[in-house]
């Protein structure tokens, strides 16, 4: 029993279903003291939800029911790397001990590199960090190349360049009509790690915004479009796409964003009822934008952009995707990001809003009034409080974003500059990041 209360709980979590799973988690705990995961998962969901020290207290017992629980020692790594913890002494000779064992599986070696790398960067040790990044890095592309996941740079320029050849001013007109009327979405996009977190944060904190968080719904409609329409994978498919399959596929999206309608208000406000906007901040939701001007042309999308370098050194200091195993890999991806969205802009009959995280970090309300703006919302106080917004954040900035706005994060990226040669050479900046200098 209590094993099924721990899937239940897990499942909860993924539908943003975070007060019934805190209490699946608990009743999985009672019914067995001794699972460990039980204590590791609640604790993880916890974080979610900013519960931080109860969090760190079911961490910590599931590492004294047992001690090698790597999972446990992740989660806590998280916290290390937000000043929220750290590790003891006891705790970091286990780290050491299971990277000497040979049991320890490359995967769950990689996760203790990562822990480690954020324990010497707190104590400014940054190649030492570096090296643990590195390594952690290696170990995970290592285990996925082994069960056949392999970041293939062709494959994906050939997607990119097959969204641009499309996705043409042509198709936008033929198409024009086809969609739902609806003003209801809103997506956020842009690069991991370049503030789409925060973004979704400060909007939700409005009492006519809720979050529905990461939704894989987009990627889903595009991966059953073949289906759909009886026709193989190809940019032909394009153009079959009737006015009849827009309006079921925009139907069947709205409905997953209003399944999350309900998402926790702020402390100082009751529930809300019917919110005038929803935000999807699904942030590789950037591939699927000219699906969604199809779906939704009253849609308004928000891109976030950072700092090219401490947005990939962001991502490289995070467990992401196979695109970020590697300095070279993490440029030649936010080199085809960019060259997609300059498409997008140029092509899209949407309404598009750009936000550069250093000038909300520098100008917090004026970009924040701007942005309300955009969604066509009244202004309201609570968005430059954000952090005071009482909902659940899944994602890797779900402690920063419990913070009021701070610089520390900005130009992260020369911390490890003597490392970074890679880097530079695939963003193509090089020379003028050294002219800067």
């Amino acid at each position: 029993m209590a094993d099924t209360h721990l899937q239940l709980a897990k499942a909860l979590i993924r539908e943003n279903q975070e007060t019934d799973a805190l209490a699946h988690f608990e009743q999985a705990a009672q019914l067995d003291p001794r699972l460990a995961e039980a204590q590791s998962a609640w604790g993880a969901a916890l974080i979610d939800v900013g519960r931080t020290p109860e969090a760190i207290a079911h961490l910590q017992e599931s590492l004294r029911l047992q001690p090698d629980h790597v999972v446990a020692f992740a989660h806590l790594s998280e916290l290390v790397n937000e000043n929220c913890y750290r590790y003891s002494e006891a705790e970091l000779a286990e780290i050491t001990r299971l990277l000497g064992d040979a049991a320890t599986t490359p995967v769950d070696r990689s996760a203790l590199h990562f822990a480690l790398a954020y324990v010497q960067e707190k104590q400014g040790q940054y190649d030492d960090a570096f090296a643990h990044f590195r390594t952690g890095h290696d170990l995970k592309r290592q285990a996925s190349e082994a069960s056949g996941v392999v970041f293939e740079s062709a494959e994906h320029t050939k997607v990119v360049d097959d969204l641009i050849a499309g996705f043409t001013p042509e198709f936008f007109q033929r198409v024009a009509g086809f969609g739902n009327l609806s003003d209801k979405p809103v997506l956020i996009v842009g690069m991991p790690r370049s503030g789409t977190t925060l973004v979704d944060q400060v909007l939700s904190a409005h009492p006519d915004v809720a979050a529905a968080g990461e939704l894989m719904e987009l990627g889903n409609i595009v991966a059953d479009l073949p289906h759909l329409l009886n026709r193989p994978r190809s940019l032909e498919l394009l153009s079959h796409l009737d006015r009849a399959t827009v309006q079921t596929l925009a139907r069947r999206y709205l409905r997953r964003l209003e399944q999350f309608g309900g998402a926790l208000p702020p402390l100082s406000t009751p529930p809300r009822q019917e919110e005038a906007r929803v935000t999807d901040k699904m942030p590789q939701n950037f591939f699927y934008l000219g699906f969604v001007a199809a779906l939704f042309p009253n849609a308004r999308i928000i891109h976030c952009r950072r700092d090219a370098m401490d947005t990939c050194v962001s991502c490289y200091t995070h467990h992401f995707t196979d695109f970020a195993r590697s300095l070279e890999g993490l440029g030649f991806y936010y080199r085809q990001y960019e060259r997609l969205m300059a498409h997008w802009s140029a092509v899209l009959p949407l309404r598009m809003f750009e936000v550069r995280y250093e000038d909300l970090v520098a100008s917090q309300e004026g970009v924040t009034r701007t942005l309300i703006d955009f969604c066509g919302l009244e202004w309201h106080d609570a968005c430059l409080k954000y952090y005071d917004h009482r909902r659940a954040v899944h994602t890797a900035s779900r402690m920063q974003v419990r913070q009021p706005i701070y610089t520390s994060s900005l130009g992260r990226w020369r911390r490890y500059a003597a490392h970074l040669e890679p880097l530079l050479e695939a963003l193509g900046q090089r020379e003028t990041r050294r002219q800067g200098e």
